[in-house]
């Protein structure tokens, strides 16, 4: 939906998807996910140029035997500096081609859902209802319902991180920043160790 040449499997780790089901209300799942994919912006006789966004996380809430899809939320987080990664072929003379690379901020990329499935099997439905206007108190009391606290999870966040921790195994080690390092050594009696990156170790774009 972003782009018609979307690949769902990237050239480079961290690779593909994963979900997690947060909790089951009746027949309804509640399900987070992350997603590592990139698109092929160009087609011949124009150069390949490759589009990878940091990651792509989201929700959908979905009838478990998949006949009904209630919610969808789909983005690329933005909170940080850098989150896409772009790579270009410029010439392929010779026995080697140029590649230029280059990293950037996308202040947004996000897809929502503005209503409920309808089945088109169904008969009478009309054109309206497929342009149905999102009704923001309805997803606000539906999300409500699904997001009390479990065994399992408190939050939403809790089950983001263990998706990132599926794609990053490092990230089972907690990583402080510098200023907040010293604090959690004074608390622990443990020594720091420090680590200067150009960029994210848990960032695709970087």
């Amino acid at each position: 939906m972003f782009h018609p040449r979307p690949f769902i499997f990237s050239r480079f780790p961290p690779q593909g998807t994963a979900a997690v089901v947060r909790a089951r209300h009746g027949s309804l799942l509640d399900i987070y996910f992350r997603i590592h994919a990139e698109f092929q912006l160009n087609t011949p006789p124009y150069h390949p140029f490759w589009y990878t966004p940091a990651l792509f996380q989201g929700r959908l809430i979905i009838r478990d035997d998949a006949s009904e899809l209630t919610y969808f939320h789909m983005y690329v987080p933005n909170e940080k500096r850098l989150n896409v990664d772009m790579e270009w072929i410029t010439s392929k003379g010779g026995p080697s081609s140029s590649l230029e690379v280059d990293i950037g901020y996308m202040p947004r990329m996000e897809l929502r859902s503005a209503a409920s499935s309808i089945s088109l099997n169904r008969t009478g439905v009309t054109s309206e209802q497929l342009v149905a206007t999102m009704n923001e108190n309805l997803y606000d009391d539906l999300l409500k319902s699904f997001d009390s606290p479990d065994e399992n999870f408190t939050n939403g966040k809790e089950v983001f991180d263990l998706l990132e921790r599926k794609f990053y195994p490092f990230k089972a080690v907690p990583y402080y920043e510098y200023r907040q390092a010293f604090k959690k050594a004074e608390e622990t009696n443990k020594l720091v160790h420090t680590l200067i990156l150009w960029g994210a170790l848990d960032d695709q774009s970087c």
